[in-house]
């Protein structure tokens, strides 16, 4: 993919992200909170964090659910990052709301890579592209996400799923 994509496209989808950070920056350094059910997501990363601290297998959510299995959480298939973050936090230690908002802010990015990738596949024209990725990135999705976090869960790995079903019928 990255050896048939101009520099100076790669450069520009870089700088829309590095933007994208930017105007976010309240969000992802602590000057806002999630809310709502966002709130109750990042105590499932409290969770995993306190299994991780202790060297454990994770087991028994007690934060899902009134409690609750680990591998029967509804959204187990895309939380695996969390452990992840968890173990970031033996570098950065940092409140488990601020680990959340770091994970939430680089899964929309995520996201957006794979709308990048899938508009790639869709139009012949880079401007067309990048026009379409600072739309994604900028839209108000940020927002909505962030209030309903399970719907980013569901829709993250659409773009990808999306640009490889077109890869697979193109070299068909």
């Amino acid at each position: 993919f990255l050896m048939h994509t101009s520099k100076k496209e790669i450069i520009g989808a870089a700088i829309l992200i590095m933007l994208f950070i930017a105007a976010n920056s309240g969000f992802i350094l602590g000057n806002v909170s999630p809310g709502w059910d966002t709130l109750a997501y990042s105590l499932g990363l409290q969770y995993v964090k306190n299994v991780v601290q202790a060297g454990s297998l994770p087991g028994w959510n007690p934060y899902f659910n009134a409690g609750e299995p680990l591998y029967l959480y509804h959204f187990a298939y895309a939380s695996f990052q969390w452990f992840l973050y968890a173990a970031l936090d033996y570098v950065l230690p940092v409140k488990p709301a601020a680990l959340f908002k770091l994970y939430y802010a680089s899964l929309f990015v995520f996201y957006n890579v794979g709308c990048y990738l899938f508009f790639r596949k869709l139009f012949d024209d880079r401007r067309v592209v990048l026009f379409c990725f600072a739309v994604s990135l900028f839209s108000a999705a940020f927002v909505v996400y962030l209030n309903e976090h399970s719907s980013l869960y569901v829709s993250v790995y659409f773009p990808y799923l999306a640009y490889f079903f077109l890869e697979f019928v193109e070299k068909r």
